[in-house]
């Protein structure tokens, strides 16, 4: 049996206990519950660090941000800070009917770099399901790609999960007309902290551009061992 607890910037935290060929070959629908119920570790996260922004013919942007997230049974409590200034509140419900929400106050300019304040709590795993498409190897793991529909924009995205651990390793955002990818997530760095794998790297890009996000300050914990007082900004 191996662990693997990874917090995703997804940024989420995922205690699990999986022995790899459990997953590789049962039902595409046991998988995706598994998918969105893996865990229910009740945990707590604050990655801290920079994203680098770097466009065709025009010069890189680098800008502060850092991920807090509160993990249960139930649900996602996440708050994204940008450049210092903006404030994101948000929350995913891990329980049907996967319920989600972002608040911010202010001008936003998240946008700007590419991201996507949703991302955070990875709300896409919890579209509608809509098919699985041929498996395919990512990064040396194998993993099964499904495809996810929102109900209310109808976007759709490819994810592509470890068929191992049960976490997204890359998302493609998919175009409606032409059926390809227009913008792309990949998980590119973990690290370990107080028995976590913590994500500490990740990259999200589109045609003509790149970002880059790496968390230099990682810390990550067990609720039943203490939450720290100011883990949220009031």
């Amino acid at each position: 049996m191996k662990k693997l607890t990874l917090l995703l910037f997804l940024l989420l935290c995922i205690g699990m206990s999986l022995q790899a060929a459990d997953y590789k070959d049962i039902p595409v629908n046991q998988f995706v519950q598994a998918l969105r119920s893996a865990g229910t570790g009740e945990t707590w996260g604050r990655l801290t660090g920079s994203v680098i922004h770097r466009r065709r013919g025009s010069r890189p942007v680098a800008a502060p941000i850092s991920f807090r997230s509160l993990f249960t049974a139930k649900a996602v409590v996440g708050q994204l800070v940008f450049r210092n200034k903006e404030v994101y509140q948000l929350t995913q419900s891990r329980l049907a009917p996967y319920s989600s929400s972002v608040e911010t106050s202010g001008k936003s300019t998240l946008s700007d770099v590419g991201i996507l304040p949703s991302d955070l709590v990875m709300n896409f795993i919890y579209w509608d399901f809509k098919a699985e498409e041929k498996s395919e190897k990512i990064r040396m793991q194998d993993c099964r790609v499904l495809v996810f529909e929102s109900q209310k924009t109808k976007d759709r995205v490819k994810v592509y999960a470890s068929a191992t651990y049960i976490f997204p390793i890359r998302v493609e955002w998919i175009d409606k007309k032409t059926g390809k990818p227009f913008r792309t997530l990949d998980v590119n760095g973990l690290k370990k902290v107080n028995d976590l794998w913590v994500v500490s790297e990740l990259s999200v890009s589109g045609p003509g551009w790149r970002s880059i996000v790496q968390f230099k300050k990682l810390e990550a914990g067990q609720n039943k061992n203490g939450v720290p007082s100011d883990l949220f900004i009031e």
